[in-house]
């Protein structure tokens, strides 16, 4: 899960995704980022900011992906069933 408003932190965890995606023991494990607080609508990504900003964009569009990009809410509920249902299927 990362803070999708947290725009200093945000380089950290696309350090931490790269190396999860270029380590060979966990390359078919499915991963799902959720991406919460997207009602903070002053300061929050966009989903396409943050494809580009986490270097993601080439993992999610491979056909049968094991990446996942969800926008979230936890404050208003919203986004976390997509990801898990994702992620179940996945499993």
């Amino acid at each position: 899960m990362i803070d999708a408003s947290n725009r200093e932190g945000l380089s950290e965890a696309r350090d931490e995704l790269l190396n999860l995606v270029q380590d060979d023991h966990i390359q078919s494990i499915p991963i799902l980022i959720l991406a919460n607080k997207i009602d903070r609508i002053n300061s929050a990504y966009s989903e396409n900011e943050l494809r580009n900003l986490l270097q993601i964009e080439e993992h999610l569009n491979k056909e049968n992906s094991h990446i996942k990009l969800c926008m979230c809410s936890l404050k208003h509920r919203i986004g976390f069933s997509d990801g898990l249902q994702w992620l179940i299927k996945k499993l």
